[in-house]
């Protein structure tokens, strides 16, 4: 018998849940200790982001609480940051470049203004009407995570 209505939308969401959450462990697969947790971090600063952004370009409904709690988050992350990269762990499955500790204060600088600019997105979206009030904060956070990227991480 083949499933229809909800019962087949169910099983089309339950086989994508495991295919995205099987590539997902893929691409941690072999990481352990501090990688993992920083990994994960990063994971969470993207889903954040994601969140934002869908606001942001309009995608969907502009929510104060939820621009400002995801804010929040980012802020926290980014503080978090520096400790999460002790020296001498960027083996693969790392993809953190050496640059990181050669250029520690340029690498805290970055995390710092990710910091400061997620709170001051936070302490600005309780107030805003719309998304576009916060866009150009949202886009400086951008620019200063593809810095860090560009900068301090493998390319994919």
């Amino acid at each position: 018998m083949k499933p229809t209505g909800r019962s087949a939308g169910t099983a089309s969401g339950a086989l994508l849940t495991v295919f995205l959450l099987g590539g997902l462990a893929f691409a941690h697969s072999g990481a352990t200790g501090i990688v993992k947790e920083r990994m994960e971090t990063m994971k969470a600063i993207g889903t954040e982001m994601k969140t934002i952004a869908s606001m942001v370009r309009g995608r969907v409904d502009f929510e104060a609480e939820t621009m400002e709690r995801s804010a929040l988050q980012l802020e926290s992350h980014a503080r978090e940051i520096p400790e999460l990269f002790p020296p001498d762990t960027n083996a693969a499955p790392s993809e953190a470049l050496a640059g990181i500790w050669t250029d520690w204060d340029r690498f805290t600088d970055i995390a710092r203004e990710l910091e400061e600019s997620a709170a001051g997105l936070a302490a600005n979206a309780g107030a805003a009407n719309d998304a576009e009030a916060i866009a150009g904060e949202f886009r400086a956070i951008s620019e200063t995570c593809r810095s860090c990227h560009e900068s301090f991480r493998k390319a994919k």
